[in-house]
């Protein structure tokens, strides 16, 4: 059993500790974010890891976490960077097929998935990192037909200009709200 793995079961035990659960899903997304640098030797365990937390539930025990603590922007902020890191691991030498099978498990499930991360975007709009992490992770999803189609049905489209028109400044947040608004809306 490896520390991820770890790290999961301590996220569930503490379920009902915010403090715990943002600490935890911070620990996972760091141990994956930083891992494409790393030499072949680490990086194999790392797919080994990842595979692990898919056949774990770590994306549902995060999404969960999020439901639990919606009024926790930390916690918020956590779930959205470590589901991005672990939906968006493109870069390590993981099995393609279920990574997308994963990605597309937690896009199809509009109540637990994408409209738990628009969610949290409406919730706390000042939080720019946190607009910035959702619309890079939503628009990766919103490749995803399917997935455009009913984030343009739950207003992800009105959230992103809403967060663009308050923080105009924010290089990065006007970058991927410029990428996402295109996707949802082609051709306008």
């Amino acid at each position: 059993m490896g520390a991820p793995t770890v790290v999961l079961m301590t996220i569930r035990r503490w379920s009902n500790n915010k403090t715990v659960l943002a600490t935890g899903i911070n620990c996972l997304s760091r141990l994956f974010r930083y891992s494409s640098d790393c030499p072949w030797t680490f990086l194999h365990q790392m797919n080994a890891a990842l595979e692990a937390l898919f056949d774990l539930q770590a994306v549902e025990t995060i999404v969960a976490a999020m439901k639990s603590f919606p009024n926790s922007g930390r916690l918020q902020m956590e779930a959205i960077t470590a589901l991005d890191c672990l939906l968006g691991c493109d870069r390590m030498d993981f099995d393609k097929k279920k990574l997308h099978t994963a990605t597309v498990k937690f896009a199809s499930d509009e109540k637990d998935g994408p409209l738990a991360v628009l969610k949290a975007m409406r919730e706390f709009p000042d939080g720019v990192m946190l607009q910035v992490f959702g619309c890079r992770f939503l628009c990766k999803l919103c490749e995803e037909e399917h997935v455009r189609v009913s984030m343009r049905k739950a207003g992800l489209g009105s959230t992103v200009a809403a967060s663009l028109e308050k923080n105009p400044e924010a290089k990065d947040l006007q970058e991927w709200g410029g990428k996402i608004l295109p996707l949802l809306f082609p051709g306008r």
